[in-house]
């Protein structure tokens, strides 16, 4: 009669992953541990990854010695949970420390001598997803978990999977094949079935896990994988008014467009000059006026000598200014949708 911890691991090889540790190949002999990812209290320790002396001992030398090296890698870097309850709606951190990447070449072979890993993985799951499993914890799930961390302060519980779903795309394509590009994809990645849909370079942030690097070059070398800029990075348009595009309404529109300037004409476009202490403060209201009652294409029109504007096309002559204004315009409209 097989024995339940083996019964578990057959259970979980029939899915295309169940809480497998990989780095470039399976982390045998790993420590896994499970925190709550907000209060960072510990709420399991005390649990493995299979190596191959633990699964010598769940299946028996002869059984071991019957497997190729494909089923052997599938075996080991594999963790259960016995009865697990946690709970649904709590984000955890399951985190596998140390072990041996039993394929460190990646050749989808076994190594002979496995190499010791110094770093550790981490995979942010919920509850809900511990109870159920069918995850890997892998370079991409450290990517994602480091790409939290750097959100964390500033994204509600709530927020954080819409979060993660949005900056899934920088990492790996649609995993689970079902027309959906989202976190999910990010846990069931697995390098020996999805090594196409990976989209990241990876390598950079491996070898740091492998050697154990600090943690700010781990989460440098995880967050330079990512594009999306993460929810609350992105300036207020006061913030960018003032470090962009102050300037370059001031040398563009500045001379026609101030107190008593010949722009001023039938026109709310008015601009304190920088000598006002609060003209940052000021025009930025100013333009928020305007793009609430204009719209912020109708002020770039204008810019580039349209809609009767008198004083000619003074944007669109200068792409990279345009662009800058534009920027600022829009970060005005998202900020009052």
């Amino acid at each position: 009669m097989l024995k339940p911890k083996l019964l578990l691991i057959l259970a979980c090889l029939g899915l295309a992953a169940c809480e497998q540790a990989q780095l470039v190949g399976p982390v045998g002999g790993g420590e896994v541990s499970v925190t709550e990812f907000r209060s960072g209290q510990t709420v399991l320790t005390g649990l493995s990854t299979t190596d191959e002396d633990s699964l010598i001992a769940l299946v028996g030398q002869e059984t071991y010695d019957s497997y190729n090296s494909l089923q052997l890698l599938s075996f080991l870097g594999i963790n259960t949970f016995d009865n697990p309850d946690f709970n649904d709606s709590t984000w955890y951190v399951m985190a596998v420390q140390g072990g041996f990447d039993y394929d460190a070449d990646g050749n989808l072979l076994l190594d002979q001598a496995p190499a010791q890993v110094f770093g550790t993985l981490h995979a942010l799951v919920t509850g809900d997803q511990l109870n159920r499993g069918g995850f890997l914890v892998t370079p991409v799930t450290e990517a994602a978990y480091r790409y939290a961390v750097d959100i964390a302060d500033s994204t509600a519980d709530d927020a954080l999977r819409s979060a993660l779903d949005a900056a899934a795309g920088d990492l790996v394509d649609d995993v689970t094949a079902d027309d959906e590009l989202d976190y999910g994809d990010i846990l069931a990645w697995n390098r020996v079935l999805h090594s196409q849909q990976l989209r990241g370079d990876i390598g950079t942030l491996s070898t740091a896990l492998a050697a154990g690097e600090s943690e700010s070059v781990v989460t440098a070398a995880a967050l330079a994988l990512f594009t999306t800029p993460p929810p609350g990075s992105e300036p207020s348009a006061e913030e960018f008014f003032a470090q962009s595009a102050s300037d370059v309404v001031q040398s563009r529109c500045g001379s026609c467009h101030r107190v008593g300037g010949i722009g001023t004409r039938g026109s709310s476009h008015i601009l304190q000059p920088t000598s006002n202490r609060d003209h940052i403060a000021l025009n930025t209201e100013m333009y928020r006026a305007l793009v609430d009652r204009r719209g912020a294409q109708y002020i770039l029109d204008k810019g580039i000598g349209q809609r009767g504007h008198g004083g000619g096309n003074q944007l669109g002559r200068f792409p990279a200014e345009f662009d800058i204004v534009e920027t600022f315009l829009n970060l005005l409209a998202s900020e009052g949708s």
